[in-house]
């Protein structure tokens, strides 16, 4: 209750509408802003203890969020224990896994340590599904992942579906070439 969270969307109708669908009550904690994800990044002045990258339209990520720049960027806006948090719709092997391979060599390049999860663990590796992909500076506290498990069992689940993943450096995104509607299905 205590965290303050800052919440970028680019549709301005997406509030109206949780509200009236979805009897969304914004919390006093919460701050919308109204922008694209780079735009807010590029003017971010804050300090995070957690960046949490969602945005997808249908399976194709927006590149911008997605670059070796807008990454560079996340982690200059990260306190030393932050963590990004990466939601990347893509398979896990096969043809069809550039878009995981690229967000995680993009991410590997500017973070020490990186890691990624299967969100459905049971899920083939061929098959679409949501990755879960965890960027920092500094080692993942252990102890606040077994204490956070404990009390979710799904968290618990995802942690233990471990995804190895090689850096590809030549798959890096950069502002100036990020093919991911090649990437993406």
């Amino acid at each position: 209750p205590q965290a303050i969270i800052d919440t970028v969307e680019i549709d301005g109708d997406l509030a109206d509408i949780s509200r009236k669908y979805f009897n969304f009550d914004q919390p006093q904690n919460l701050r919308i802003t109204y922008a694209d994800g780079r735009q807010f990044l590029n003017n971010a002045s804050e300090a995070y203890d957690m960046i949490f990258l969602d945005a997808f339209n249908s399976i194709i990520p927006p590149f911008q969020l997605l670059t070796d720049q807008a990454v560079a960027r996340m982690g200059a806006l990260l306190l030393d224990e932050g963590i990004v948090a990466i939601n990347c719709v893509s398979t896990q092997s096969g043809a069809d896994s550039n878009i995981l391979d690229a967000t995680y060599s993009t991410f590997r390049n500017q973070f020490k340590y990186v890691s990624a999860y299967r969100v459905t663990p049971a899920a083939e590796s061929a098959s679409l599904q949501n990755v879960l992909i965890l960027a920092s500076h500094q080692p993942l506290d252990q102890m606040v992942i077994k204490e956070v498990a404990s009390r979710h069992p799904e968290f618990s689940a995802t942690m233990q579906a471990k995804v190895d993943i090689e850096y590809k450096p030549k798959l890096i995104l950069r502002d100036d070439l990020a093919p991911v509607e090649r990437y993406s299905l």
